[in-house]
């Protein structure tokens, strides 16, 4: 399935179809990711760990995808809202990081 017969399939469920259920699923994603990093760290032989780092990458794509749904969800595009980010990191670094 494409992304879009993914989303078209959400949005015949009520639940599914709610954006403040995509941001429910994008918070517990990211929990995913934190849990898996904190354990690789602490518990694991770090980030390099291949059973941890199998765990992120999907914890990752899980995040990654439901963003991308959250986006077309809320008729973004995902071009712009990537290039934004990327120049407000840009202005993070080069304005608060020099302090």
């Amino acid at each position: 399935m494409t992304l879009e017969e993914i989303i078209e399939v959400l949005k015949k469920q009520p639940l599914q179809s709610q954006v403040l259920t995509r941001l429910v699923v994008l918070a517990y994603n990211a929990g995913d990711v934190l849990k898996t990093v904190y354990y690789a760290l602490h518990y694991g032989d770090g980030l390099s760990d291949p059973a941890y780092r199998a765990e992120i990458v999907c914890a990752l794509a899980d995040a990654y995808t439901q963003i991308r749904v959250l986006l077309r969800f809320l008729g973004f595009d995902e071009e712009e809202i990537k290039r934004l980010g990327e120049k407000r990191l840009q202005e993070f670094l080069l304005t608060r990081m020099r302090k």
